[in-house]
Parts: structure tokens; sequence; C-alpha cells
């Protein structure tokens, strides 16, 4: 009958390079091991090998890390449905079509884009809508205001998502980007700290909910 003997090897910064190991992991581990049978030859109970005997060696690493990120996100992209605004293509820049906006500077008073937001994630979030057409080729792109990070637990566990509504007035450019878009592409970026003290937990996540708002310029006559 065999038995089990546990073990354990700790490296650190005291004992080892494991910050240099953990920079450059190689592809493989190759351990070397070996085994003596009875090595004093002597005793009542003298080891001997039989036909179904065997060593088994089994490893388990445990890394306990601290981690921080740079620009950490998440990103979607959607279908959306122009809003036809009468706004003509004039030309090409490299591949991307230069928009007429003519006609919208005399018909738009003003133009708004409504991005109201559920934040369950234990930071802020820097979100960047991008107008796309048919070939996801960015036409022009909407900054929205800082979206305030949620209430959660010490393990990042949300307890209560913070809900922020924006209103950000569109220029000329991106209204008539919004006219040709078929494609709209949410990209978040999460504010991780330098000390990678953030916690994401399965129960975090980020809703977006989006709205056009605009005013025709009119005459009566």
């Amino acid at each position: 009958m065999g038995q089990n003997i546990p073990g354990s090897i700790i490296h650190n910064n005291m004992n080892s390079d494991i910050e240099a190991f953990m920079e450059n992991i190689p592809s493989r581990l190759s351990p070397k091991n070996g085994m003596k049978i009875n090595p004093d030859q002597s005793g009542s109970n003298q080891n001997f090998l039989t036909g179904d005997g065997y060593l088994e060696l089994g490893y388990q690493f445990d890394m306990p890390v601290q981690m921080g990120f740079n620009n950490f996100g998440f990103e979607t992209t959607e279908e959306f449905t122009p809003i036809d605004l009468g706004v003509d293509t004039i030309g090409w820049d490299n591949g991307v079509p230069i928009l007429d906006t003519t006609t919208l500077d005399e018909s738009i008073e003003y133009a708004y884009f409504h991005v109201n937001t559920l934040n369950g994630f234990g930071t802020d979030v820097n979100l960047v809508i991008y107008l796309m057409d048919d070939f996801l080729r960015p036409l022009d792109s909407i900054p929205v205001p800082l979206m305030t990070s949620a209430s959660v637990d010490a393990n990042g566990g949300l307890i209560s998502p913070t809900f922020v509504k924006n209103r950000v007035e569109l220029e000329t450019s991106q209204l008539a980007a919004l006219s040709r878009a078929t494609n709209i592409r949410f990209r978040g970026y999460l504010n991780t700290p330098p000390q990678g003290n953030l916690h994401i937990h399965s129960n975090n996540y980020v809703k977006i909910y989006t709205g056009v708002e605009f005013q025709i310029k009119t005459t009566l006559e």
C-alpha cells in the first residue's frame, strides 16, 4: 500500500527571480525527479518493485498576484436604422464618405443625443459611441460624460447600480453621420486604479439607453 507525501516549495523575491520568470513565462516546464528503492538494503521490510507498482508525482501551482489594467473595457456593435435627413455624399476620404451638412445647417435648430446609463461596475466608465456605415467604417463619434461607479462590496459584487442621464448636443457633422449610420458601436473603458484593486464580479454590468431629439427650423408664410 502506497502513501501520499505532500510538500511545498515557496518562491518569492527573496529566494528567486520569480518576477522575471512571470514576465517570461515558458511554454513548457520539465521537472526532474528521482527515487531510491531500499537505499540501505537492510531491515525486515525491504522495499521491492512489483508488476503493478508505480510512482505518481503531481504538481499544483498557487500564484497569488495583484494586477492592474490599462484601458480595460468592453465593446459591442448594434445595427441602427438611419434617420433620413436628406444628407448627400459629396466625396470620399480613404473609403469614408464626406457628407454635405449644408441642408442640416439650414433646417435643424438643434439636436441632442440622449444617453442614459446604468453602471453596475465598481468604477467609473468612459464611454464613446461610434457611428458607422455598412462596412463598419466610422463616420463620426460621440463622447459621453463619465459614467459614475456603482456601489459594490469588497469582492466587487454589485450592491446598487448608478443611473446617470446624459444629453449630448450634437454638432452638425455628428448629426450628418447619424443620418447615414447603419451601425452604432459602444466602447467603454473602466477607470482601473494602478494598484490593481479593482474587483470584477459576475453580477457587474452596464446598460445603455439611447435616443435622439432635434428641432427643425420652419418658416410660416
